[in-house]
């Protein structure tokens, strides 16, 4: 009859036999996820090559500038449009008036019509309406336009740390030192 430490031995090493073909299959599994993944980034830096030659391509001067030519039409900025003070910025044009409504004919002569839209302050036109007058004797005369006011500037807020305030010196600064570099 076998011993009991010789069986012992014998179920240690079957034992230590089973885990080592474990082992060896689960390193060839980790091997194969190795391969796999040195092919992918083999792949991924393939296509960055690539896309930093298209992007080299596309960023040639004389393609942009093709581009600009065939979409944007944009062209250098002239010195006429370098400002040296925010004061010489053009305002913004007032915007159009909306055009006249027909004037409602009533039954007497020099009859007021109001043609403003609500909450409007432009001035009332007045029409000289005579029925048996010819229509050429209808008269209106155009609202004036009022330049629309300028807010006053608000006093600088506190200095950002990073970009500072935003006012008139700074934006002359700004200005001043783009003008005396060109």
């Amino acid at each position: 009859m076998i011993r009991l430490s010789s069986m012992f031995w014998l179920l240690l090493a079957a034992a230590a036999a089973l885990a080592t073909f474990a082992v060896k299959y689960e390193v060839q599994a980790l091997d194969a996820q190795l391969a796999d993944i040195r092919r992918a980034t083999a792949a991924e830096s393939r296509e960055l090559r690539v896309l930093d030659a298209e992007w080299a391509y596309l960023n040639r001067p004389d393609m942009l500038a093709a581009m600009n030519q065939r979409f944007l039409s944009l062209a250098p900025i002239t010195r006429k449009q370098l400002q040296t003070a925010t004061a010489e910025i053009p305002m913004r044009p007032a915007p159009a008036a909306p055009p006249p409504a027909a004037p409602e004919v009533g039954s007497g002569q020099g009859e007021v019509v109001d043609l403003r839209p609500p909450g409007n302050a432009a001035p009332v036109v007045t029409t000289s309406l005579d029925r048996t007058a010819a229509p050429e004797k209808l008269t209106m005369a155009p609202p004036p336009v009022a330049p629309l006011p300028i807010k006053a500037a608000t006093p600088p807020g506190p200095r950002s740390p990073r970009f500072g305030s935003v006012d008139s010196r700074s934006l002359d600064q700004l200005f001043a030192r783009i003008a005396a570099a060109r």
